[in-house]
């Protein structure tokens, strides 16, 4: 994402030209990795083509610019005000300038106006750390923006509560979903050789607790899945996929959990399983604001209201480090080879699911408790919600997503910019 940062000063207010240029070179050290353009009287101190950025951060210096801060804002959809007078920000006679020529009621004016726009994106940051972890957000809203999602036949007839109609996803999102078969991925698996898929079969046989029922060929098998679906993905230039597992084990007799679990923990791009859209969508969002990996999984309620989350999908890396883990056959089918890691206790959590029929994101938070192993998928972690009655009420479907990070206030911020709308 390419920022373009621009100032606005008044002569009026700023009739000393030098003390004028030295604050501006003050306040453009604090952008230095962005391109900086000065605007006094609207006469830019160099030509500039708005086409090259993909959005703009405006700090007002002065009185008197409103006009000029409105015509250059009118070339983008998102803009960023910086309310640059605050004290801290730079130092105190400078922000003591910016208040003394009106800076403050301006950019409150400016602001006020620019929000009216139905069709943009505008915002108001006070400091330079609420300004940094807003751009984080602004670039995952680029991202989601911009995303393709492959969905590989479609979601498993018993996931009801997922959105069926993809183009509900790209009207509220204006994402891309692209639908392709399960002919495809098999075909590009055929093709895919054992050597091609040899790293990912190391990954997995690089330091298990314990191997159950798998085989070596069953795990060579699974890895070569795992890198036609990754093959799949770049084929099609998706940033993740949602993949329909059941008739494909029928198919192959491989099932894609290790693909889904590599893809997850090593790659750049997301996966979700039993064609659960929504999920890959829940994975889209949260892609661009934290590194953890995400964890979807069914919900078993426990007596102490607590919920044991179970799948056969996990990704191995939590916080950067390579958890201990066992491999294990596919659950509910006995074929293949899943993953079993063993997380910890005691960690924060936060529990997120997407619905594309209502357009709203759950948000729940909680810690990871001990539980008891139960006869479900592999992988299971038991977690103490904050509110368990919150999770009752609001709950839009059976998956949720887990991010091993405490995002809810960039995730939020994120679906206002989206306009989700966070339950």
């Amino acid at each position: 994402m390419k920022t373009l940062v621009c100032t606005f000063a008044s002569s009026k207010y700023w009739t000393d030209k030098d003390e004028l240029n030295e604050v501006f070179s003050i306040i453009q050290s604090k952008f230095q990795d962005k391109t900086f353009v000065t605007f006094v009287d609207n006469v830019p101190s160099t030509q500039v083509n708005y086409k090259e950025f993909d959005d703009v951060t405006i700090v007002v210096m002065s009185g008197s610019t409103q006009p000029d801060i409105l015509e250059c804002a009118s070339h983008f959809e998102k803009i960023v005000l910086f309310a640059g007078y605050v004290p801290g920000n730079f130092p105190i006679n400078i922000t003591d300038l910016m208040l003394c020529k009106n800076a403050g009621p301006t950019l409150m004016d400016t602001y006020g106006t620019l929000k009216r726009e139905p069709n943009k994106v505008v915002s108001m940051q006070k400091n330079f750390k609420s300004y940094e972890a807003f751009m984080k957000v602004l670039n995952a809203y680029d991202y989601v923006k911009n995303s393709k999602v492959t969905v590989i036949k479609g979601p498993e007839p018993w996931v009801i509560s997922t959105c069926r109609d993809t183009k509900d996803y790209e009207k509220t999102l204006g994402l891309n979903i692209n639908v392709t078969s399960q002919e495809e991925l098999l075909n590009i698996y055929k093709e895919t050789t054992d050597d091609e898929a040899k790293y990912i079969y190391d990954y997995y046989l690089l330091d298990p607790v314990e191997i159950i029922e798998p085989t070596n060929e069953t795990i060579m098998s699974c890895a070569r899945m795992a890198k036609a679906m990754i093959k799949l993905i770049e084929k099609h230039n998706s940033c993740g996929l949602a993949i329909a597992c059941f008739d494909l084990i029928k198919q192959s007799g491989i099932n894609p959990c290790i693909g889904v679990s590599y893809i997850n923990s090593e790659t750049e791009y997301f996966a979700a399983c039993e064609g659960d859209v929504d999920s890959a969508i829940t994975m889209l969002l949260m892609h661009g604001l934290t590194n953890e990996k995400p964890f979807m999984a069914n919900p078993c309620l426990q007596e102490d209201d607590s919920i044991n989350f179970a799948h056969c999908t996990a990704p191995v890396k939590l916080h950067g480090k390579r958890q201990s883990y066992i491999l294990r056959n596919h659950h509910e089918t006995g074929v293949g080879t899943s993953i079993r890691v063993l997380y910890p206790e005691n960690m924060n959590v936060t529990l997120l699911r997407y619905s594309g029929v209502n357009n709203v994101l759950t948000i729940n938070k909680g810690i990871t408790v001990k539980g008891r192993y139960e006869p479900n998928c592999r992988t299971q972690i038991c977690i103490k919600l904050n509110d368990f009655d919150k999770y009752i009420d609001t709950v839009q479907g059976c998956h949720q997503v887990i991010s091993f990070d405490d995002i809810e206030k960039e995730i939020t911020d994120l679906c206002k910019l989206l306009r989700i709308k966070v339950i």
